[in-house]
């Protein structure tokens, strides 16, 4: 079990920004869409889907889990994270669960993921296209 995190050291770590040359370098991310989360925006759209059925522990934030929960207490929009409705608490708890039981919602979610993409500053990685091979290289590129 990982030792939890102050909320104040998470908070301070969602100010920080990043360089993805220098964390990330000869890195690219191919995408068809040419944007994060497109996809995903798109499909929650077509879908009607306004709640994740993931908790909120389960986001792309590597710092810490409760990356999200800070984030939306940070950007007061609680309201927008949903307590896990037809959950057997007691049950859970019997076989090791003890949450989190709430669900964010998508609006949210997709929001929380452009602040990542802004402060990490993923968008310098990004490019449109559609991968057909993948082949290792050296460094030289050979």
């Amino acid at each position: 079990h990982k030792t939890m995190r102050p909320h104040s050291a998470v908070r301070r770590h969602l100010k920080k920004r990043f360089d993805p040359k220098e964390r990330l370098p000869r890195t690219v991310v191919v995408d068809s869409n040419g944007a994060w989360m497109s996809q995903w925006s798109k499909d929650f759209k077509a879908l009607g889907i306004d709640i994740l059925r993931s908790h909120v522990n389960l986001h792309p934030e590597p710092f810490d889990f409760q990356s999200l929960v800070v984030w939306a207490a940070r950007e007061r929009r609680e309201s927008e994270l949903l307590q896990m409705g037809h959950v057997d608490r007691e049950a859970c708890r019997r076989v090791g669960f003890y949450g989190p039981f709430e669900l964010p919602g998508t609006r949210l979610f997709l929001d929380f993921c452009a602040d990542l993409v802004d402060r990490y500053g993923l968008d310098s990685l990004l490019m449109k296209g559609t991968v057909v091979d993948v082949k290792l290289c050296n460094a030289d590129g050979e």
